[in-house]
């Protein structure tokens, strides 16, 4: 899954990859993952996006587009519940590197 993130997957396509019917393949996958594939998916976007964020100056709405995670308000909302803030609040944070004191230090 993680070499195809730019790629449109759903449910069918990964079921299709395992030679099996969805709910055979959900059923397999969660047995040997302890998660659904759709979730592990979602959360491999997610990274995938995260890096973006850090390492791009790409506008949040590409971001999301490129991570296929919807329109720029649902990729928020969803970073948001995942990550804790907001993704330019990431860009702002120390941690992106882009971090700028408000005042001198």
């Amino acid at each position: 899954m993680r070499n195809h993130l730019a790629t449109d997957l759903n449910l069918d396509t990964l079921a299709a990859w395992g030679g099996l019917s969805k709910f055979a393949f959900v059923r397999k996958y969660q047995s040997l993952s302890g998660h659904t594939p759709m979730r592990d998916l979602r959360l491999m976007r997610l990274d995938h996006a995260r890096t973006l964020l850090l390492t791009t100056a790409l506008p949040i709405k590409a971001v999301a587009e490129a991570a296929h995670l919807g329109n720029e308000s649902q990729f928020s909302k969803l970073f948001h519940h995942y990550q804790g803030m907001r993704p330019g609040e990431l860009r702002r944070s120390p941690a992106s590197g882009r971090f700028q004191p408000s005042e001198p230090v």
